[in-house]
């Protein structure tokens, strides 16, 4: 009786749950339908509150939630199930609102898809006891493919547009290699990336990444060796641009670096990372003795030092890469030390705030904030200072530029409208999505940046330090899967300078 009830007074809620359509009434229903039909009424009208002048307060707010008595997982064939729970933010003997129940299994459902594990992700409720409010939630996956060979392709230079315009889009600046990635190694979830490069700079490394060792899931790290070599090297800045010096016989730079960091994770939005490192990097004889002294700290041709950092990160978006709604921040500290003089002895804060404001079903709002200041610098250099550039951290409108130094800020704004919102079948649809099609959106953005970099030791070479720069225009956004995009740009800087630029991000 009780899930009869449950099906006829929520039919619209289990159906979205569920993710079936309603079940058709019988053709021979009668007089029987009608009379159940007017005890559902009946009964829903003595649900609301004040409906009965001795109803408790009791009755009215519990017919509200439900009690999670079990989590059933289904389908994950390599993937742990506490590995699983560990990624949602509901667990067992929770007490879960009814109303906000559709929009937390969408966001858990997102959240997983950001592990790039998962095809597809699916919530449902069952054996729901009515009078004491308990059920059972499924969680029901499908794997994709978890060893993924893929061919690299990197550019020497800092950006896209850089490579396009400045370097005649020349195929010698392409970095070419291979990644292979086993992202599921032992089924919880940790990632061995293995990466060979050739090209400008040729790199040999090795990444492994475990979410969580401890019973309690809360402990975690990451250890990476990597070995890189580079024929060209830029040495200076002259007329906003960064002049390179390219060896035939020799490498002009070497770097090796030992690094692992240890997670500390209390719930799926918050991670603590504390980070140490040993470096060391070589420059040949002629960068530092004609072309620039201070390459290095300390002008010398090589150096070691350990590095050392911590940086606290909530992340609340819905997804990591073209989100429309949700907030993230980081506060950071990091030092890289000096060892027998030779280091940069370098101390570095930041902090960085992102919100993302979803105003209707097509318009929404970013709003993207970050500060990085050098605190200490014992050893300045060029090749240790910070840029205001690349695909990271960069003004629209000067993409062209190299802006180098030690402190800058910026704020990023943009206006987002959804043109439009396809699913399209694919070859091999079914590694990434449940039905085989793949979603595509088309953006109109407004932008507007503005920020400054702070230059203290070479402002003769950086003309655009310490001035507030300003871009703005209007994008087309493209977006696929779960946030990967390609924006095009038209963008105006403040001095009157205009051009298109393209970005892309495509991995977390």
């Amino acid at each position: 009786m009780r899930n009869w009830l449950f099906s006829k007074t929520r039919k619209g809620f289990l159906r979205l749950l569920v993710g079936r359509p309603a079940p058709q009434a019988s053709a021979g229903a009668g007089k029987c339908g009608r009379m159940r039909v007017f005890f559902l009424l009946f009964f829903c009208i003595s649900l609301r509150p004040g409906a009965a002048q001795n109803q408790s307060p009791v009755t009215a707010k519990t017919s509200t939630f439900i009690i999670v008595r079990d989590i059933v997982v289904l389908g994950n064939k390599r993937t742990r199930r506490d590995v699983l729970l560990r990624e949602l933010d509901f667990g067992v003997g929770d007490t879960l609102d009814l109303i906000q129940l559709p929009a937390r299994f969408e966001r858990n459902r997102k959240w997983l898809y950001d592990k790039d594990l998962f095809a597809s992700v699916q919530f449902n409720i069952g054996n729901w006891d009515f009078e004491t409010h308990q059920a059972v939630i499924t969680l029901t996956v499908r794997e994709s493919w978890y060893i993924l060979p893929l061919p690299t392709a990197d550019l020497a230079d800092r950006n896209f547009n850089v490579w396009w315009r400045d370097h005649n889009r020349s195929w010698k600046r392409i970095n070419v290699g291979l990644s292979v990635y086993h992202l599921n190694l032992t089924g919880r979830m940790d990632r061995l990336t293995v990466t060979g490069q050739l090209g400008f700079t040729q790199k040999a490394e090795i990444e492994y990444r475990r979410p969580f060792f401890d019973r309690r899931k809360r402990w975690g790290f990451t250890g990476r060796l990597s070995f890189k070599r580079e024929r060209a090297v830029g040495y200076r800045v002259e007329d906003f641009k960064e002049r390179f010096f390219f060896n035939e016989e020799d490498y002009s730079l070497r770097r090796m670096e030992v690094r692992t960091e240890w997670i500390y994770r209390p719930d799926v939005r918050t991670t603590q990372t504390l980070a140490a490192g040993l470096h060391a990097n070589r420059i040949v004889a002629f960068v530092r003795d004609s072309l620039n002294p201070m390459f290095l700290s300390g002008g010398g041709r090589r150096e070691l030092f350990p590095s050392f950092g911590y940086t606290y990160r909530h992340d609340g978006r819905d997804v990591n890469l073209y989100p429309v709604r949700g907030r993230l921040w980081q506060v950071g500290l990091s030092y890289d030390g000096a060892l027998s003089g030779r280091g940069p002895d370098k101390w570095q804060a930041d902090v960085a705030v992102e919100q993302y404001i979803e105003l209707t079903n097509r318009w929404s709002v970013a709003l993207a904030g970050k500060l990085v200041g050098t605190i200490a610098y014992g050893h300045p250099s060029y090749y240790h200072q910070n840029s205001l550039g690349g695909e990271s951290d960069y003004i629209r409108g000067y993409e062209y530029y190299v802006l180098n130094g030690q402190d800058f800020g910026y704020i990023k704004s943009s206006v987002r409208f959804r043109l439009f919102d396809w699913q399209i079948a694919v070859p091999f649809g079914r590694l990434v999505s449940e039905t085989g099609k793949v979603r595509f959106r088309l953006f109109l953005a407004a932008n507007n940046d503005v920020g400054i970099i702070r230059e203290r030791f070479a402002v003769v070479q950086n003309p655009l330090s310490n001035v507030w720069l300003h871009g703005h225009g209007l994008g087309l956004d493209f977006v696929w899967l779960q946030g990967r995009a390609v924006r095009l740009e038209y963008s105006r800087n403040h001095l009157g300078e205009t051009g298109f630029y393209l970005h892309i991000k495509l991995f977390n």
